[in-house]
């Protein structure tokens, strides 16, 4: 469906917010998203007293009543709930109630949840723990959903709009606290959810930066702000650079060609210099806390834990907040790119989610899976898996100032069964070790990570070099073209194991293997891959795409 054009940009104001890359976002004015009401003070969290509020206890909190009565605020016309519904689902806000625990209060635009997903949704918006001292603590999850197109992965239809089809939802959410004489905690516990069927974490985390704030000012006005500029936005096409207006600002976004397209600063397409402070690339991890700060603790074990992921193994990531395992898991599938993902990921998991069961067994663990949780009691399910990393609260880069935080669960580190197959690169590991010392500014870690990033998207692009190798032998050349011009050819011949190995022990690989037996044992497990076979099968509908056009283009 198509759209009309974004509005015109004004002039800037001094307020900005911060963006996935952690750096304020440069607040520019837009016609299509109005300024709010005055900001009443009185609403605003408690920040001159930080307090620690009373732990969730998720065993203790199922609602006890079913949840029927979730409010819908306001609706939007037919055409523009079709044009909000290609970004987004809805808008959901949780609270926790005393007596039935986490519940959606809210939802806009009206949407049919069932009763399991509003559970999902209400417990995955809320810390197990709340162990913060922030007013503000924000964090991503996925779950099942029978509102999610299911397909395999991610695509574009036919009029070229970015689809994702893996049959789950994205919640990007915010979780706030905030003094209220009328609760019986003394805090209302509330958290806004953007619910979306697409896992474009930058994008989501950047609104939903901007939202959060003037939600604590306005409430649900400017939710209803927000749906209404949304549905102004054009379509999501997939490799488009876009101009966004959303309550009051301008956001600079691009989309990737694919959700496994590695999107670069370097390369991005914004036509000028990348900056943090303007420019959002849609699916990079979302960076309100760096890579170095994620991993600060097991730096050295990075280019095991890389191997993991890309070999399709199950990893357990058990952190001390929801911000630090949703990051942890956003990360690892980042540097997976351009390689599929090949398993199930949670960014952040509950015992409540339906799934639970389902993953968590005492055999082995599904291939590829990778689960982030801060649940001592799943780490307790978890420990005979082979790869487990357990992140701190001295993870946000900074030192702690307490000998009393501590976190339950394993101490932090990597603990896997592993043996490494490629060279480290010491100078970067060198940088990372510096960007995590006190005193190292934000910009300095978030370049180094970036360093990093770019560093494994080399790797795996490499990792591929063999296998592009031998599939371009299996193409049909053009002396090998049918007859007829206008009949389209049966396809590229069949890859065969055996020979794409004689291709690599002739050829080589440009990645740093410590030897070529070691290199010859790791494309035959990664032969052995659901990731192989996905890759694969996307190669083979893109070879076949290209020769079906040519062959209409030569018939024409």
């Amino acid at each position: 469906m198509s759209f009309g054009p974004n509005s015109s940009t004004s002039s800037s104001k001094n307020e900005s917010h911060k963006n996935s890359l952690g750096t304020p976002l440069q607040r520019l004015e837009s016609s299509s998203s109005p300024n709010l009401l005055a900001y009443n003070e009185s609403q605003a969290p408690l920040k001159s007293e930080r307090t620690h509020p009373t732990s969730l206890t998720r065993s203790n909190t199922l609602p006890k009543t079913p949840q029927t009565a979730v409010v819908h605020a306001f609706e939007l016309e037919e055409e523009k709930l079709a044009r909000f519904r290609e970004w987004m689902v809805c808008i959901c806000i949780a609270q926790f109630d005393v007596d039935y625990g986490p519940k959606i209060e809210f939802v806009t635009p009206a949407t049919t949840l069932s009763q399991s997903e509003r559970d999902n949704i209400a417990f995955s918006a809320f810390p197990d723990t709340s162990n913060s001292n922030a007013g503000i603590a924000v964090h991503s999850f996925r779950i099942r959903s029978a509102l999610a197109p299911t397909a395999m992965g991610s695509s574009v239809n036919e009029k070229g709009t970015f689809i994702t089809t893996d049959g789950f939802l994205y919640g990007y959410c915010a979780f706030t606290q905030r003094r209220d004489k009328t609760s019986k905690r003394g805090y209302l516990q509330r958290s806004l959810v953007f619910l979306s069927q697409h896992p474009l974490p930058a994008l989501f985390s950047s609104i939903l930066a901007i939202s959060t704030d003037l939600f604590l000012k306005h409430d649900y006005e400017t939710l209803e702000t927000a749906c209404h500029n949304i549905s102004n936005w054009p379509s999501p096409k997939a490799a488009s650079t876009l101009e966004l207006g959303f309550l009051a600002s301008v956001l600079l976004v691009e989309l990737p060609q694919h959700i496994d397209q590695q999107q670069l600063t370097e390369t991005s397409s914004f036509g000028e210099t990348f900056d943090p402070t303007r420019h959002i690339l849609a699916a990079y991890p979302p960076l309100e806390i760096t890579a170095v700060e994620v991993f600060s603790a097991i730096l050295p074990s990075l280019w095991s834990l890389w191997e993991c992921v890309v070999l399709s193994e199950p990893v357990f990531v058990h952190a001390f907040s929801p911000t630090l395992a949703a990051a942890a898991i956003w990360w690892l599938r980042d540097w997976l790119r351009p390689i599929p993902v090949s398993g199930d990921f949670r960014p952040y998991f509950t015992i409540h989610d339906p799934d639970h069961k389902r993953l968590f067994t005492k055999g082995t663990p599904q291939p590829g899976i990778m689960v982030g949780t801060t649940n001592p009691f799943l780490y307790e399910e978890c420990k005979h898996w082979p790869h487990i990393v357990s992140i701190g609260a001295g993870s946000t880069g900074k030192p702690s100032t307490s000998k009393s935080i501590s976190s339950p669960g394993p101490a932090p580190g990597f603990k896997t069964s592993h043996k490494r197959y490629i060279s480290k690169d010491r100078v970067l590991l060198k940088e990372l070790e510096n960007a995590v010392r006190a005193g190292i500014s934000k910009n300095e870690r978030l370049r180094v990570s970036n360093l990093l990033r770019k560093h494994f998207a080399s790797r795996a692009n490499g990792l591929l070099v063999p296998l592009n190798r031998y599939l371009t032998s299996l193409i049909p050349t053009p002396n090998s073209s049918p007859a007829t011009p206008a009949q389209v050819p049966e396809g590229i011949a069949p890859f065969n194991s055996d020979d794409m190995m004689a291709s690599l022990q002739r050829y080589g690989s440009p990645v740093p293997f410590k030897s070529t037996a070691k290199r010859r044992e790791f494309y035959e497990r990664w032969l052995r891959t659901n990731a192989f076979s996905a890759w694969l099968m996307r190669e083979e509908e893109i070879v076949m795409r290209v020769l079906a056009e040519k062959s209409g283009t030569t018939s024409s």
